[in-house]
């Protein structure tokens, strides 16, 4: 999923509004890139997706979910479109009294460890965002203007200097609003 439209970016081009086949395939590609480079620098997605049936390996990755001890960690917040149903080793647990759910930042905790054994969590839930947060819509459209090569080409970060998108370096001023997204976790 892209977080800003063709329409946003030609608006922040001052491109008009007309279909240009050629120019549009080029904007949306710009979009696509621009979108998974937030993607992939916060570690986390921007629109909302139901997660059925994943059974987690507490030795493996997958997906970016991660079981540490007594933790599990999700690389995006929980929504309460759907509700959370975990089976552990064949028991269906309880929020709230097996289990305490973190939707904000994406974590489920049981107190007393989850299960040892491989493969033996089971969940259902939904994770990300219902809508596109609007700064990330807006850091989105400047990593794409910055893609296309059109327009402005130059981001000024904090400290007063310019700064370009070069060597995959995102310019400071637009990583500061992405940190604040970022889902580390460490194994």
């Amino acid at each position: 999923m892209d977080y800003c439209t063709l329409a946003e970016l030609k608006r922040k081009l001052k491109r008009p509004d007309s279909a240009d086949v050629y120019n549009d395939t080029y904007l949306n590609e710009a979009i696509s890139r621009a979108s998974r480079i937030v993607d992939t620098f916060t570690n986390s997605f921007f629109y909302e997706k139901t997660i059925n049936n994943i059974v987690l390996d507490r030795y493996n990755i997958t997906d970016n979910y991660r079981v540490l001890n007594n933790t599990i960690f999700l690389n995006s917040p929980i929504t309460n479109t759907i509700s959370t149903v975990i089976i552990e080793d064949g028991t269906t647990l309880t929020e709230n009294t097996d289990y305490y759910q973190y939707d904000s930042i994406g974590a489920i905790e049981k107190d007393s460890g989850w299960s040892i054994n491989r493969k033996s969590i089971d969940m259902t839930c939904s994770l990300g965002y219902t809508s596109i947060p609007t700064d990330i819509t807006s850091s989105t459209l400047e990593i794409a203007q910055i893609l296309t090569g059109l327009g402005v080409q130059v981001v000024q970060g904090d400290d007063g200097d310019i700064e370009g998108f070069i060597s995959n370096k995102i310019p400071s001023i637009i990583k500061k609003t992405l940190t604040k997204y970022k889902f580390v976790v460490t194994v």
